[in-house]
């Protein structure tokens, strides 16, 4: 399946307000929620890709990064989600949590079934 992440040109060139989205740990909340995938980038730094969820209950952005694992794949080591081409506009369930360096990290996601 072909990847539906965009790159930086696409999303410099469009409309997108990436400032509105926060990625602080202390600005992004732990636990488990409801939020929708408006969009994900490719990380310009890192190997990964940057998701940008808007949490369903608050409509708070934010932006979690997810990086590719040992096997070149965008999952999480627990996880089905593949981000390189999961949808975009749906609901996922996503659990946030502080990993080891205490940074906020998404720790599990399931994309909801729509109604």
């Amino acid at each position: 399946m072909e990847s539906n992440v965009i790159g930086w040109k696409q999303i410099i060139s469009s409309d997108v307000d990436l400032w509105g989205y926060v990625w602080q740990t202390e600005n992004i909340p732990v636990g488990e929620y409801e939020a929708v995938m408006d969009f994900k980038v490719w990380a310009k730094n890192v190997t990964g890709i940057h998701c940008y969820f808007r949490i369903v209950e608050s409509d708070k952005l934010i932006k979690l990064t997810l990086f590719r694992l040992k096997d070149s794949s965008y999952r999480l080591d627990n996880g089905k989600v593949d981000f390189r081409n999961c949808p975009i506009g749906a609901i996922y369930w996503i659990k946030t949590a502080l990993n080891g360096k205490g940074n906020i990290c998404l720790q599990e996601c399931s994309l909801l079934p729509s109604n």
